[in-house]
């Protein structure tokens, strides 16, 4: 019962997280929020830095396979957050007080880690450090949550849009996103073609509407073994990698054809993986407890061990010793440290939340939400449309 209690008061710890009320909630939705911000961590576990797998493997060893099938598994992670976002969001209420609470949970991250470093390890911050903690939208702390800033601003026109189409329409949709923006930015060559390799908000903004119709009009719901094409979608281009490492071509054609959010076997890995859970019923009430506390608190994981400041100084160059040990080790090294920095992360933010809770942030949040639509009506009284 506690746990439960705890997720009922979290608010609005993940911008994907809005969602049915609790008694239609689609738990295998909340377990894949889970799974996702998890593959995050891996992706960043494989490669960044002089510690990653990936940039301490050589071509022709088992490790080499085994971390670029780990990194291609994961790659999806941030298309399924947004494709989320839009399949639970397209029925919700618009509430500008969610965006407020978030952002205030962002501020809270990036301020009290910065000083936290200007207090205990002096000359780790530096001037603009100390700015972009106190902007963190505009000055990209974090370039999800300035991508996501932009897609909430459009979301109250999206929403009655893509529910305004018929289901053959939004399937042609969907269809068309995956040509133009995955398939026709593939063939090109150029990785900022449009959407820049994903890192955008155009990019958050075409999920969002894919997973808005997908929730909306429960397009290819029989789809069988969805689970199993997600597996292929990940053995495909680990091959493909592995054997183009062996052609006399620029290293970089690899990354563009299979490794990047806008790269075909991405979109359909994540396209899969959210059908797959989407459809999955959970029943066991201790795995349905461990969900719902998990998943309000994954944002957390991906302020915490992304912030520059955690990263380049707690957690970089961990991991390169892995490469010295056999590939299942290697294998079970990598998840392992991962899920480690997931369950640390996710501790500190149950702590924030009953911080906020203290703080009455939710409130606040309100209060200003209230604020700002009078401020919109003062507006449209002095500036008609």
């Amino acid at each position: 019962r506690g746990l439960g209690d705890v997720y009922k008061r979290q608010t609005f710890s993940l911008a994907f997280l809005m969602a049915s009320p609790a008694h239609s909630r689609n738990h295998g939705i909340d377990l894949l929020r889970c799974l996702s911000m998890f593959f995050v961590v891996l992706l960043h576990v494989l490669k960044w830095g002089e510690g990653g797998n990936l940039d301490n493997s050589f071509l022709g060893t088992p490790n080499y396979a085994v971390s670029w099938y780990l990194e291609l598994s994961a790659y999806c992670a941030v298309n399924c957050f947004a494709l989320i976002t839009g399949y639970v969001g397209v029925n919700v209420p618009y509430r500008i007080s969610r965006f407020i609470n978030l952002w205030f949970q962002v501020f809270f991250y990036t301020a009290g880690i910065t000083f936290l470093f200007k207090w205990l390890a002096p000359g780790s911050v530096s001037f603009k450090g100390m700015i972009q903690a106190f902007f963190p939208v505009l000055r990209l702390a974090y370039w999800y949550f300035t991508a996501y800033a932009v897609l909430f601003c459009f979301i109250p026109f999206l929403n009655p849009a893509i529910r305004s189409l018929s289901r053959e329409s939004a399937r042609w949709l969907c269809l068309l996103v995956l040509i133009v923006f995955s398939l026709f930015s593939t063939i090109s060559g150029y990785g900022n073609w449009l959407s820049q390799g994903g890192y955008s908000a155009i990019w958050l903004v075409c999920l969002y509407v894919v997973g808005g119709c997908l929730g909306h009009f429960q397009l290819w719901s029989t789809l069988k073994r969805p689970a199993l094409y997600y597996v292929l979608c990940c053995i495909l281009p680990t091959a493909g990698v592995i054997a183009l490492g062996y052609l006399p071509l620029n290293p970089g054609i690899a990354e563009k054809l299979f490794v990047s959010y806008t790269a075909p076997f991405c979109c359909l890995s994540s396209f899969f993986l959210l059908m797959a859970c989407a459809r999955m019923r959970i029943s066991s009430g201790t795995a349905i407890r461990l969900i719902s506390f998990f998943a309000p608190l994954s944002f957390a994981v991906y302020l915490i061990h992304n912030n520059p400041l955690i990263w380049q100084n707690i957690i970089k160059a961990r991991f390169a010793e892995l490469q010295a040990c056999p590939w299942y080790f290697t294998a079970a090294g990598a998840l392992g440290a991962s899920l480690g920095i997931y369950l640390a992360c996710s501790l500190i933010d149950y702590v924030r939340s009953g911080l906020f809770r203290l703080l009455h942030i939710r409130e606040l949040s309100l209060k200003l939400e209230g604020t700002l639509l009078k401020l919109k009506e003062w507006i449209l009284r002095l500036i008609p449309l």
